[in-house]
This record gives C-alpha cells, structure tokens and sequence, in this order.
C-alpha cells in the first residue's frame, strides 16, 4: 500500500486495493493515521501466516529464524516476531530504494 497526501486539496490517496479518501483540512493526521493501522494490518496478516508455514515446514532461511526464535527457552511472542519481520522487510525496502536512487544518481 502506498499513500500520497496532496497538500493542495488535502486529498489522502490510498492504492493497493482501498478506496480513495478525501479528507477535510483538519483530517490529514487522522486519515494517515488509518492508512498507517492499515498498512500495519496488511502486514501482520501477511508475515502470520508466513510464520505459520515456517513453525509447520521449517526452511534454512530469515523467516524461519524469526518464526522459530526462543529467549531463555521459551519461543518469542507474536508481537515480537511480528516486529521481527517488519523491521526486515522495511529495511530492506530502504536499502533497496536508496541504492537504487543512489546508483541511478551515479550513472547520471
């Protein structure tokens, strides 16, 4: 999900499958509150049931590290693999976008 805010019409646009907003001059902070909740929605539905199929068929890879994770014996909690999993997928969303931009910049 992407979200652009218009600051000429105060206009939240939402893509991914969610309707467009249009939302009142006091209303921006709200309405990128929602997208946010709903971005964070999305993802935990996602890395769910990720972590689901790697407790049930463990792979040699990142996720199920994450999903199999113990501290002093007892397995992580929901949360904490939940935010395990965003902070992978946001950093290497960063990382790919700011070398990305980067390597662009340089051939330029």
């Amino acid at each position: 999900m992407h979200s652009q805010v218009d600051t000429n019409d105060l206009k939240l646009t939402l893509t991914g499958g969610r309707p467009t907003t249009t939302v009142a001059a006091g209303r921006v902070a709200d309405a990128l509150h929602s997208a946010g909740q709903a971005v964070l929605a999305d993802f935990y539905q996602y890395f769910a049931q990720i972590r689901a199929d790697r407790r049930a068929n463990p792979r040699d890879d990142l996720a199920t590290v994450i999903a199999t994770s113990q501290v002093d014996g007892r397995p992580i909690s929901e949360f904490e693999a939940m935010s395990y999993y965003v902070i992978v997928a946001t950093a290497g969303h960063d990382t790919t976008s700011s070398t990305t931009a980067g390597g662009d910049a340089d051939v330029m």
